[in-house]
């Protein structure tokens, strides 16, 4: 069963939240198949966090994380998965990570990627580009964001 989907159908409010060294192992480790009843929170060791009213828990330590609405669930017949759709409710992250033209510095708050199912990488950012437009020559812009 696939406990996460049943939970967004009970209660449709949910939490993205950017991951980093300090916690990966034990964000890794929420997808294990535990039983219904148990929490992933107890039982990784990752403290919850509450914020704003909001009906979902917040992981404590990620360094950026969202409330989520759930708005719809789509079948793919193709693979028998599904897509869920969600509407951004709240954002938390420290405010020095946002730049002055609103650009979020991931590497500052040390968010990780992940490929795969298992496969975990740290960013390192290569440059900041401008707006692309047709009549316009691709240049660098200031990490900063300086206009």
């Amino acid at each position: 069963p696939r406990h996460t989907l049943m939970n967004m159908t009970e209660n449709p409010f949910f939490t993205v939240n950017h991951i980093h060294p300090e916690i990966y192992k034990k964000a890794h480790q929420t997808s294990a198949r535990y039983d219904r009843g148990q929490s992933e929170f107890e039982m990784t060791g990752l403290e919850t966090e509450f914020k704003d009213d909001f009906n979902a828990p917040y992981v404590a330590a990620s360094h950026l994380q969202i409330g989520m609405s759930l708005k719809d669930i789509m079948d793919v017949k193709l693979n028998n998965t599904q897509i869920v759709v969600g509407q951004i409710e709240r954002i938390y992250l420290p405010e020095d990570s946002i730049k002055k033209d609103g650009f979020v510095d991931l590497e500052k708050i040390e968010s990780l990627c992940v490929s795969s199912l298992d496969s975990y990488h740290s960013t390192k950012r290569l440059s900041r580009l401008n707006y692309a437009k047709p009549d316009k020559e691709t240049y660098e812009i200031d990490l900063e964001g300086d206009l």
